[in-house]
């Protein structure tokens, strides 16, 4: 038998505010509790909630302006009007880890779990004793590659790689949770310590007992309207220039109607209102990570026209609600979706192959229903508990032979 230890997962909210890094950190901490005793470490949270083993910090707002703006000056020696999103994010919340750090030493946790976007890990204190696992989702020198999937300056990318190496120097072993991202990790971060990928984890326990939503009904559509899930269409590198468009070119087909997640920029609001009055888009903006899975499992498909991808949790998530998905084959995606199985994925930026799949998926019902029931399967099979509980005792017990 495994031993039991006590691991500290790191986090932005908890639970999280909306998808993405939060969400996988949610789920990854259901399920290390299967088997470990786990503390739940959110750095940007002021949620009043008082849980057990859950602390939260927020940097209050005068001094996170403060910082934001000698993120703004540190990037501006360099570049001149340059924008300094990355490290303004990591300027951030330096004072709420800080924060943290008391109840990391009275947690006294064997491994410590930390996410690599916003670099919590550069002011992280580890307990002695303590392993850093390094989780690795985000790598800020992989939107240098790809110019159009980005709305961040160069220059702050680099001097964001910067804080990230001067942090990374901490980590006792890396997850990755793709391959390809496990590449990135070793090709920019060059690890001398262990690598492993470790997919991340989604609860199809916890999804399988959600009940029905209805938001067709709320909506005024029929059962039979299918819904198509666009994931964060309005965020620059999930594709926003293309959602407008997807929208337009499907809506053609009939009895249709679209959810779009997240944060919806002005730049989109304003394509959406020119689209036909009959055209039926849900876009409620940021809502709650229940909510949002609620109004996933009312979809029928998903299409992402996303421009980067680590192993995308909003994907994950969706497939294991039964909603097949089309996609482009960037980063993890086709580590994920396979074509023809669960979904489709069709050459990166090729838009008439992504229109193309989705309109044979919408036009088929019977064709969704098998995807459906493949969906669900394959995420069951990739990131079972036992498998990722397997896989996180095997890295454990490697660190501590290491060390």
């Amino acid at each position: 038998m495994s031993p039991r230890y006590r691991i500290a997962v790191i986090t932005r909210t908890y639970p999280p505010k909306g998808g993405g890094i939060a969400a996988a950190h949610f789920n990854l901490a259901r399920c290390l509790r299967k088997r470990h005793d786990v503390g739940i470490f959110a750095f940007d949270d002021n949620d009043a909630a008082v849980e057990p083993n859950v602390t939260r910090a927020k940097t209050a707002a005068p001094l996170a302006w403060m910082l934001q703006a000698a993120a703004t000056a540190w990037v501006r020696r360099y570049a001149r009007a340059e924008s300094a999103t990355n490290c303004q994010r990591i300027f951030r919340i330096i004072p709420a880890v800080r924060r943290l750090n008391r109840a990391l030493r009275s947690f006294r946790p064997d491994f410590v779990l930390c996410p690599d976007n916003f670099v919590p890990a550069l002011a992280l204190k580890l307990p002695i004793g303590s392993k850093l696992i390094w989780v690795a989702h985000h790598n800020f020198r992989r939107f240098e590659g790809n110019p159009i999937a980005t709305q961040y300056s160069w220059i702050d990318l680099q001097l964001a790689h910067r804080l990230e190496l001067r942090a990374f120097q901490k980590a006792d072993a890396v997850v990755a949770v793709s391959q390809y991202i496990a590449d990135v990790t070793s090709q920019t971060l060059k690890p001398n310590c262990d690598i492993r990928v470790i997919r991340n984890f989604v609860d199809t326990e916890f999804l399988d007992q959600m009940g029905a939503c209805s938001l067709k009904s709320r909506l005024g559509m029929s059962p039979h309207t299918t819904l198509v899930y666009i994931p964060s269409g309005g965020v620059a590198i999930k594709g926003e220039r293309y959602t407008c468009e997807i929208i337009r070119r499907l809506s053609t087909i009939g009895d249709i109607a679209f959810f779009v997640s997240g944060a919806i920029s002005p730049t989109l609001r304003f394509e959406l209102d020119q689209l036909p009055k009959h055209v039926v888009v849900h876009s409620p903006g940021p809502q709650s990570y229940m909510h949002n899975l609620a109004d996933v499992a009312a979809c029928d498909l998903a299409v992402s026209p996303t421009l980067i991808e680590n192993f995308s949790s909003a994907l994950v998530e969706a497939l294991a609600l039964g909603v097949p998905v089309v996609t482009w084959d960037v980063g993890g995606n086709r580590e994920l979706v396979e074509s023809g199985v669960n979904g489709f994925i069709v050459p990166f930026l090729d838009m008439e192959s992504l229109i193309q799949r989705a309109m044979e998926l919408a036009n088929s019902s019977e064709l969704r229903a098998s995807m459906q029931k493949l969906a669900r399967t394959s995420v069951k099979n990739l990131v079972r508990p036992e498998r990722v509980l397997e896989e996180y005792d095997n890295l454990f017990q490697s660190v501590l032979a290491a060390s």
